[in-house]
Parts: C-alpha cells; structure tokens; sequence
C-alpha cells in the first residue's frame, strides 16, 4: 500500500520493451509506485479500484484507439466521484502513439484532460522517462550511481 507522499504511475503499453523501461526507470526508488497493464481489459479493472496520479497510455492496444476507451473511463470515474461528493484523485494523462493518427483522437482526449502526446517511436530510456515525469512536475532523480 502506499504511503500519503508516493505518487500512483500506471504505464498501460503492450510492449514489452515500454513496460520494461518504465519498470527499470522507477527502481529502486520510494517516491512513486509503479503498476502496468497490457490490455484495455487489465487497465480499465485497475483504473476501476485506484486513483492513479499519472497515466502513461498508449492508443493502440487490443484495437485502434483502445486508448480512448481507457481514458474516456478515467474521467467517467472520476465524474462519479465528485458527484457523490467524494474527493478523487485527478490523473495527469500522457498519450504515447506511434500507430494511429494524431488527429483523429487528439481533439478529444484534450477536451477529456490527456496533458501531452509522446509520438512513437520514441527511444524510451530511463533518463526520458524522467525528463517527461520532470516536466509535469512530478520529478525523479536518476538512480544513484554505485
């Protein structure tokens, strides 16, 4: 479980090298828990029990902008919430694509809140996935050197 100062990071990518990178960049640190999911179905169940701080997600998972599906559920959840007068956590929403057309989703996911789009392929290392977690002001530090 964690602590009031971790920040909740779910990485939703079907590629094994992405999950693994994100995994490899939160290692070793307190700061944010890491969780993945690999499919819309894996994604939607775990956005359904936690807020998550920040969503990394990716458009095309199971089929063309199964990503919409996930992120138009974050915000239907969090609606919810508000509505019964609970307070819920917003999700900072980070769209990665390399496979769909930008402008075929990118109006609406900025209309439901998504923050950026990360265009693929992107080399994804440890020290960009910093740099993005850096620019919205969720930072991490490079793991120590030994």
């Amino acid at each position: 479980m964690p602590t009031e100062k971790q920040r909740l990071v779910l990485v939703v990518d079907d590629e094994d090298v992405v999950i693994q990178i994100f995994q490899e960049t939160f290692a070793g640190q307190n700061e944010f828990v890491l969780d993945t999911a690999k499919t819309v179905d894996e994604a939607l169940q775990k956005i359904s029990v936690v807020s998550f701080d920040i969503v990394f997600l990716d458009m095309k998972l199971d089929y063309r902008f199964a990503g919409m599906k996930i992120l138009r559920e974050i915000v239907r959840l969090e609606i919810a919430a508000q509505s019964t007068g609970r307070t819920i956590l917003k999700s900072f929403v980070v769209i990665m694509s390399g496979s769909v057309c930008f402008d075929d989703f990118m109006p609406e996911a900025y209309e439901l809140g998504a923050l950026c789009f990360i265009p693929k392929p992107v080399t994804f290392t440890p020290a960009f996935v910093r740099r993005a977690l850096n620019r919205l002001g969720l930072p991490l530090l490079a793991k120590p050197s030994v």
